[in-house]
């Protein structure tokens, strides 16, 4: 798809833009081909092949570079940890990961803060988002 003048800009622009667009697989089709070229991700690039995880479908291969992201201290960037919630929460209904992400965040902003308490009380549990509001 790209000519030769690659760089980590264009590689996550092109995920991003997959991944945005509902073109799930080739965005993770994507960035395993950059890696494959020895390109090294960065927080705007696992943020984008993150977002793309966010469905149950691609589960597995999420939770593979949610580690990686953890191993690299990527998980640290706040838009990659909102969008490690976000996967864990919309895509896979599962709020103890989703947490355990939300607590280990050096930041935490509105967004990612609504995003907790809301799901908490869509999926009944009204106390808990209490708890972690307070």
């Amino acid at each position: 798809i790209m000519g030769e003048k690659r760089n980590l800009v264009s590689w996550s622009g092109l995920i991003s833009c997959f991944a945005n667009n509902g073109m799930e697989f080739k965005a993770i089709e994507t960035f395993v081909e950059m890696l494959g070229l020895g390109f090294y991700p960065n927080e705007f690039c696992f943020s984008a092949v993150i977002r793309a995880c966010s469905n149950s479908e691609w589960a597995r291969i999420g939770e593979t570079i949610n580690g990686f992201a953890l191993k690299t201290g990527h998980c640290d960037d706040l838009c990659v940890g909102s969008a490690l919630v976000d996967m864990y929460v919309k895509g896979f209904e599962d709020l103890d990961s989703a947490q355990k992400v939300f607590v280990k965040m050096p930041e935490r902003n509105v967004v990612v803060w609504t995003l907790m308490i809301t799901r908490f009380v869509q999926m009944g549990f009204p106390e808990k988002a209490i708890e972690l509001f307070l």
